[in-house]
């Protein structure tokens, strides 16, 4: 037996005997608890992928909207979770002399910071040290056959890289805590963060990092409420407990002066049921499938289409949802809004069903915790007395029909183009009859649902009414909303919005709307949800926008000249969308460019406007494809196209031009376009715009004495390298 499996059988005796029980050895039922006499493999180091979850404006934000709550320990892991004679004070008594010294006052096991050591021998000797603790809790439990979780959970070593409110990423060694003999460990199994220091006065570096993990674990774990870290600075820990509404931290205190928080928390984590450590209860799981139940009927939850980026904010989650008795499919929004009293996202969608492009109502509830409450950021604040959250939100599920794809799984930029334009029209008629301003247009809220009789392309619906607010006639104006404060997504919202302005009116979500295509031309390489490679936003000339640098947004959309933005767009868009950069600039230019010489003042955009740019684009593209048919028709040859359903531009087959190319042409090349090449490109075609328009086509009678006849030649684009069959003109050797 190992040396480790030895200390297990060392140390459940003494708190045995503490308790006064007779015997002086354990009696386990190993076949349903096997974890505190199973060794544990050595603690090897798990690589946690890197997230792009937060960026330096995120984690600033959690600093400064931070609170502290001294008592938020004991509300978290108060003494009535536990079994009556096993609470952590008294495990802490029953382990002296064992992992604890009562009389010196000190954890007998827990490595000392001072002695020169890396970092990740530091954090294997803590894994060891925590490993035997929750060893001898899971022990003692299981002797006296009280309420374990069904699986044991285990501390590793964890290396991750995080990023810091300076806006530099490090990769950092810490400790994780998940489910005991996991081969690779993500972060979605992540159940609790630590991270270290060797000195007390680097505490607040350690807790700028589990910001950063908490947005990690937020954004892979849709079954959270809240996330508990802990931060370990010399002798010094501090819990860190996120929500919603922001972070909370307790005291700092020294983990051998006051072992009994230490325990608390260490035991909170590891015997507890998980709800305890922020996983929402509320979604049952059953032979592998998960279930929710909203307003009276249960749901299976079939997929998860997006969960918000950040941890402060409304945290919203969707999921495809279905009824058991049914095929029809629904989507189940989970938000966390805001108590102010306003109306909420179920009472606005009943005000304006019917509306074409606006998500129909299904049902709507509040979430209810354990106790009956209902389940809001304030609680932990309540039971702690702390200060007021400056954010109060309740969670609320919301079904919803149709079914909607998230946006960035467009099949093609027609589609794209598509589906904004009908989000656009359904905004418009959201405000024109149903009194409401949307006021978060962004990727998230506008998505795909099914076709249109008679047409291949999905259409748009737009979702999220939970920042709309009610617009009324203002004399000699159009119609105009007020919010109190800021609301939106950071980087979809217009200049005037990142600058608070309270009057809200629809070209301020028009703006919005020109940002979601440009950030979806910048965040994506094709269609179906293709990422760009090695390829970060916030790195991007774009990345400021995510930081909320209106001024930086200003500079460019309201003071570029025209050809400032067109070099601004070709630093930031991804090749395959070069042929809708001039559409971005002529909505640009009707949204943020045009004056109105009456007024002397900029000329407000209509949904009317914005609508005729998106029809006179659209019906351009579908003219081109139409000849580029009319093309395959004359030369018995496919159309060459642009790339929607092909991203990667392979070989295409041209049936009926290879039998008849000239000996002397050289092969046609096949090789992936070059950014510059693709920037020449035309909308629905690989060769020029010279060649494309020339097909099929013989030219005019030339005014001139000498007639002219048409012969077939072949051209070689000077960018894809293609042979592409054209007419030309040769004189005729007769005089007219």
């Amino acid at each position: 037996m190992d040396s480790r499996r030895d200390s297990c059988h060392n140390l459940i005796p003494v708190i045995h005997h503490s308790q006064g029980d007779s015997s002086s050895t354990a009696r386990i039922n190993l076949q349903s608890h096997v974890y505190p006499y199973s060794p544990l493999p050595l603690p090897i180091t798990q690589i946690l992928p890197t997230r792009h979850t937060v960026n330096k404006s995120s984690v600033l934000d959690i600093e400064h909207t931070s609170v502290k709550a001294s008592g938020i320990i004991q509300g978290l892991f108060s003494n009535d979770r536990f079994a009556a004679s096993f609470t952590p004070s008294s495990i802490v008594a029953a382990l002296n002399k064992v992992l604890y010294d009562v009389k010196k006052g000190v954890w007998l096991r827990y490595p000392d910071p001072s002695p020169p050591a890396s970092c990740a021998q530091r954090a294997v000797a803590i894994v060891k040290f925590l490993n035997d603790f929750t060893r001898c809790c899971w022990g003692a439990y299981a002797d006296k056959g009280l309420p374990l979780p069904a699986c044991a959970r285990q501390w590793t070593v964890a290396e991750s890289t995080r990023i810091t409110s300076t806006g530099d990423s490090a990769q950092v060694t810490g400790i994780v805590l998940s489910d005991a003999h996991l081969g690779t460990v993500q972060w979605s199994d992540v159940l609790c963060d630590m991270q270290m220091a060797p000195t007390a006065d680097l505490m607040p570096e350690v807790l700028e990092r589990l910001s950063v993990g908490a947005a990690s674990v937020f954004q892979t774990q849709d079954d959270r409420l809240f996330h508990v870290g802990i931060a370990l600075a010399g002798n010094d820990f501090q819990l860190a407990y996120f929500d919603r509404a922001g972070r909370v931290l307790s005291g700092a205190y020294d983990i051998h002066a006051t072992p009994v928080p230490f325990a608390r928390i260490i035991m909170g984590l590891t015997v507890l049921d998980k709800s305890c450590g922020g996983k929402d209860s509320s979604i049952a799981s059953r032979d592998g499938k998960r279930f929710v139940a909203v307003d009276g009927v249960e749901y299976e939850i079939v997929e998860t289409l997006s969960v918000a980026r950040n941890i402060r904010g409304r945290g919203t989650v969707c999921w495809r949802c279905r009824r058991p008795d049914s095929d029809e499919d629904f989507v189940i929004r989970n938000i966390w809004a805001d108590m102010d009293g306003r109306p909420s996202e179920g009472e606005l969608l009943k005000r304006v069903l019917g509306i074409p492009g606006i998500a129909d109502f299904v049902g709507k509830e509040t979430v209810l915790a354990a106790d009956g409450q209902k389940r809001s950021t304030t609680w932990v604040r309540y039971v702690c007395r702390g200060p007021a959250s400056r954010s109060e939100q309740e969670l609320r599920r919301l079904v919803l029909r149709p079914y909607a794809r998230p946006l960035h799984e467009f099949s093609s930029k027609d589609e794209l183009l598509s589906v904004l334009r009908d989000a656009i029209e359904a905004h418009g008629d959201l405000y024109e009859h149903g009194d409401l301003l949307h006021c978060d247009i962004s990727d998230n809220n506008v998505m795909i649902r099914p076709q249109r009789a008679g047409s291949n392309l999905r259409r748009g619906v737009l979702i999220d009414l939970d920042c709309a607010v009610k617009v009324s006639e203002i004399p000699g104006k159009r119609k105009q909303g007020f919010a109190p404060r800021r609301t939106g997504t950071v980087p979809f919202m217009a200049c005037e919005v990142l600058w608070d302005c309270v009057h809200r009116g629809p070209w301020h979500d028009l703006e919005s709307f020109l940002y979601v295509l440009m950030i979806i031309c910048t965040s994506y390489s094709g269609p179906s949800d293709t990422p760009r490679k090695d390829f970060d936003i916030y790195q991007s000339p774009l990345g400021p926008w995510y930081e909320g640098d209106g001024g930086h947004k200003s500079r460019i959309m309201r003071k570029f000249d025209d050809n400032a933005f067109r070099a601004f767009l070709d630093s930031a868009f991804d090749p395959y969308f070069d042929d809708l950069k001039d559409l971005v600039c002529d909505l640009r230019t009707l949204i943020l460019h045009t004056w109105d010489d009456e007024v002397g003042e900029r000329r407000l955009a209509c949904h009317a406007d914005v609508l005729c740019v998106f029809d006179r684009y659209i019906r351009a593209r579908q003219t081109t494809l139409a000849i580029c048919s009319d093309t395959k028709t004359k030369t018995s040859r496919s159309p060459s196209v642009d790339g929607d359903k092909d991203v990667e531009r392979r070989k295409r087959k041209r049936g009926g031009v290879h039998q008849q190319t000239p000996e002397n042409a050289k092969p046609r090349a096949t090789r992936t376009r070059s950014k510059a090449a693709a920037e020449s490109s035309s909308e629905y075609s690989d060769d020029s715009e010279r060649t494309l328009v020339a097909h099929g086509r013989p030219s005019k009678k030339a005014k001139t004495v000498a007639d002219t006849e048409s012969f077939v030649a072949w051209e070689r684009n000077p960018h894809t390298g293609r042979l592409t069959r054209c007419w030309k003109q040769r004189k005729a050797d007769r005089i007219a």
